[in-house]
């Protein structure tokens, strides 16, 4: 085969990988946002025409176009409509990385479901931490009991009984507190 049929038919099939990539482009769009030399490169047809990334034989653009004519069945035009496909869907994709939240404001719908989402989930963490204060209230109550039916001084005996009173008075009033929460919430 001589030099010349194999740099024709090496520039057909750069020519179809490179119509193939631009078909597929957009599956991978994540992946090509990275290279820098390639969006330089699909800006303009030279560059496109130039670009040897991704094994793509580099051509005069004169060459690209005349070999997109002979060896691909839409011609130059469809290439170039999608390399500009190409260009414009990394320019959509970096608008919308770039693209700021709109700010919900607190008197619409959206922002009152947002406030009580969020008043919801510290309610949750206050009440998981109320159970644990309450478990632990609950143990320290039985080890003073405890303590109380042990001691043999009356002093001391005496001091642990008072305390736990204040105790247990202050998580009854806790537990009517809760019982009258639990009524507002379900009238």
């Amino acid at each position: 085969m001589s030099k010349h049929e194999e740099n024709r038919l090496k520039k057909a099939a750069s020519l179809k990988d490179r119509a193939t990539f631009l078909d597929n482009f957009e599956e991978n769009i994540e992946e090509y946002l990275k290279d820098e030399e390639l969006i330089l490169a699909l800006a303009k047809q030279e560059n496109w025409s130039k670009f040897s990334g991704y094994n793509f034989m580099s051509m005069s653009r004169n060459s690209y176009k005349d070999a997109a004519n002979t060896y691909l069945s839409d011609g130059y035009e469809k290439i170039d409509k999608l390399r500009k496909s190409a260009l414009t869907a990394i320019n959509n994709s970096l608008i919308m990385k770039e693209k700021v939240p709109r700010i919900i404001r607190a008197d619409t719908k959206e922002g009152m479901r947002l406030t009580i989402k969020a008043q919801e989930s510290q309610l949750s963490i206050v009440r998981e931490a109320n159970l644990v204060l309450s478990k632990a209230i609950e143990v320290t109550v039985d080890a003073l009991d405890k303590l109380a039916k042990e001691t043999r001084d009356d002093d001391i005996k005496d001091i642990i009984e008072s305390e736990m009173s204040k105790v247990k008075s202050l998580l009854r009033r806790n537990f009517k507190l809760k019982d009258a929460d639990i009524k507002k919430s379900k009238a």
